[in-house]
This record gives C-alpha cells, structure tokens and sequence, in this order.
C-alpha cells in the first residue's frame, strides 16, 4: 500500500456549526498514471445515531506507512508515538450496496486524522477517469452538540490506496479553539461522523447517509503554548501585482498565542490594520526545530483575518514528539522556545 501519488489540499476557514465554502474536487492523474483525489470537506454539527460495528486492524500500522511517507520517513520516537496513540475503530455502514469503513483514528487535542474505506457494490468499477467522489459532505461533531460555535477548523483528505476495488483515504482536521472555549478532541465524548452522498462518477452520485457515532482516541497529547506573553515579529503579506503574481511584503505583528501539538500548530497575532493592503494575503512562515536541530517545515493551511487580527494553522507532514522540541522559528530570527 504505497501513497507516492499523495495529493493534499487543505480547505481554510470552515465552522464546525455550518457548511460554508465547499469547492469542487476532482480526480487527477499523475505522470506514472497512478491516481489521487483532493477531497475537499466542510465540518458541521450533526446529531448521534448508530452504525454497525466491523472488526478491523493495523490502524497504526497505516498511519506510520501514510506519514512515512509524506515525510519522507519516521524517527523511532515517531513511530512509537502513533503506536501509542492510535486507535482501531473498525465501524462499517452499507447504504445502496456501498459500504464505508471507519477504519481508525488518532488525535490530539485540536487535530484528528481518521482513516476511511470505501467500497463499492460487488462487481462495480469506480469511474477512476471521469468521475469525482465527492465528500464535501462529511462532518463531524459531539453527539451531544456541547462543541458548537467552539472552534473552526481547516479540513482535507486524499486518497491513500486504490485497492481490491476500493479506495482508502485520510481525512484530516486542525481546529483553532475560540476564545474562552475548552474545546479538545481529547474529551472522550462521543462523536457523530456524517457522509451525506457519494459521487462515484461524473454522471453518478449515491446518496447516503452513512453515519457513524464514535470516540476519538484520548492519549495523542495537549497543547504546549509557546508565547504566553506578546512577540513581536515580521510576518508577509501577499499583494497581487496584475500581470506579475504575488509581491511579497514585510508586515508587522505581534504574535500574541501560539500552540503547538503533535499533528499541528496555531498562531494568533495582532497588526495595525492600516498596514494590511486591501485584498492581501497575510503569511506567517514559521519552522519546528528540534533538540538535535532538525528543521521540520511546516504545512500553511491558510489563515482568517480579522480587522486587525489573524490565525494562522499549520500541519505537520509527520507527528512531533514535543519533548524533542527546542524552538519554533520566526522570521527576522525571532525564536519562541519551548515552555520548561
């Protein structure tokens, strides 16, 4: 089961509370002929019902493989901390002859990746060439609604594996916790995971729902903040030049949180409003190093502005075991270390 054909986009700015911008997906086809799938995915709230349990094995096993990867291989901390930390689910729902397997799970405090399976009825082929599947219907939320309007999150998925006529995909999730919120994915609560519909082709969509209620593993690790007091430090903006692209602009903030997990990391900062160039994209470049000086790049998932706010998010392309975590750089060489 390899994923050298890996291809991740990750959708910015989506409130667990509602669907908001959801874009079209589409199949693609690689230079080796191998297929991927962006899967774009809105989160909301939905209510629990049930599914039917499907015994299933080797999430971890999947994961260290998925994140190997991506990172273009794993140290054995690494390896050990998705041994630890993840977790077999193993539910199965068939709606229509198609069959979708929660497979596993692991999380920390604000980000998930879940595994999932799909499978289509005996002796149907998946329109690999021209058609889309299209999962911008999948959410998730407490059953018992305790989360809502807590947080808002950037969600992805990708086609891991196309295998035994089937497909295998990760779905991604790093939230950013609203003020006064103790929102966690570590809470234990039940959870409800939601797939309205499938399209299987360019012509085909097979409704659903196919629902599931489940818990999300509780060991993957809290948040470490790194700036309990104010930073100042130089951020980008992106102004658009007609004809010329991006200009690149150096901009003043002041970082005022940011939180590091195993899976992901949150900034928060602050800027003088009349210094943001209407329509500008605003950046914060950061890398994760660690004890030994490993640099880990960072995934930016995008950010949401305010008047004179921003956060950012940020994604891993494997864990971070924080007790080898040194500092996070900013640009300017400004350093946020790490809390004793």
């Amino acid at each position: 089961m390899k994923g050298n054909e890996l291809l991740l986009e990750a959708v910015g700015g989506v409130d667990l509370a509602l669907v908001e911008e959801a874009r079209e997906v589409a199949w693609s086809r690689r230079r080796t002929g191998r297929r991927a799938l962006t899967l774009a995915l809105a989160a909301a709230l939905v209510f629990a019902l049930s599914a039917t349990a499907y015994g299933y094995f080797g999430g971890a096993d999947w994961f260290k493989s998925w994140f190997a990867d991506k990172s273009g291989g794993l140290t054995a901390s690494q390896a050990a901390y998705i041994d630890a930390n993840a977790a077999d689910i193993g539910q199965s729902v068939t709606v229509n002859g198609w069959t979708v397997t929660v497979r596993s799970a692991l999380a920390d405090q604000y980000d998930f990746c879940i595994l999932l399976r799909i499978d289509p009825p005996a002796g149907t082929k998946l329109d690999a060439d021209g058609g889309v599947i299209d999962m911008r219907d999948l959410s998730i939320g407490r059953a018992d609604g305790a989360d809502k309007g807590a947080a808002s999150g950037h969600t992805a998925a990708v086609i891991w594996s196309e295998e035994g006529g089937g497909l295998t995909c990760v779905w991604t999730q790093g939230i950013t916790a609203r003020q006064g919120s103790n929102f966690s994915f570590l809470d234990g609560a039940e959870r409800t995971v939601r797939l309205e519909r499938l399209r299987v082709g360019p012509d085909t969509v097979v409704e659903g729902p196919w629902e599931f209620t489940l818990t999300l593993p509780t060991s993957g690790g809290e948040a470490a903040e790194l700036a309990p007091e104010p930073v100042p430090c130089q951020g980008e903006r992106l102004v658009v030049r007609e004809g010329e692209g991006y200009e690149r602009q150096s901009l003043d903030m002041t970082v005022t949180s940011f939180q590091l997990t195993a899976l992901g990391a949150v900034a928060k900062v602050e800027y003088d409003p009349d210094t943001r160039e209407k329509g500008a994209m605003l950046t914060l470049p950061v890398t994760v190093v660690l004890a030994d000086g490993t640099e880990i790049k960072t995934t930016d998932l995008g950010g949401a502005y305010g008047d004179s706010q921003a956060e950012f998010r940020y994604q891993f392309p494997s864990p971070v075991v924080l007790s080898e975590v040194d500092h996070v750089q900013l640009p300017g060489g400004v350093m946020l270390p790490m809390p004793e």
